[in-house]
């Protein structure tokens, strides 16, 4: 990562913390539909980047707006997964209140 690159501040960057924060509240569930592996790795480089799933419109083309979403990645097949990341915040937020 580059010295100059900054978190942004939207609010709904990803951390590593929360992304294992997540991952040990839903350990119970967190299999790998592919390979049973419970090892999941969180796709963010801590600047607040996310991944996104492109629109369609309904002629086909791709828009310009993205769903952003946590994506991750098993650590021994490699399946993706991804949560909305207004969702998952949400999530996140909830298991701190139940604290």
């Amino acid at each position: 990562m580059s010295e100059d690159v900054k978190p942004a501040d939207t609010g709904i960057e990803v951390t590593t913390e929360e992304v294992s924060q997540f991952m040990a509240a839903r350990a119970d569930h967190y299999a790998c539909p592919i390979c049973g592996n419970p090892t999941w790795l969180g796709m963010t480089d801590g600047t607040g980047r996310t991944a996104g799933i492109p629109w369609i419109s309904p002629q086909g083309g791709l828009e310009t707006n993205l769903v952003r979403v946590l994506a991750m990645f098993c650590a021994k097949c490699g399946f993706v997964r991804s949560h909305e990341l207004s969702v998952f915040k949400r999530y996140l937020k909830e298991l701190k209140d139940e604290q």
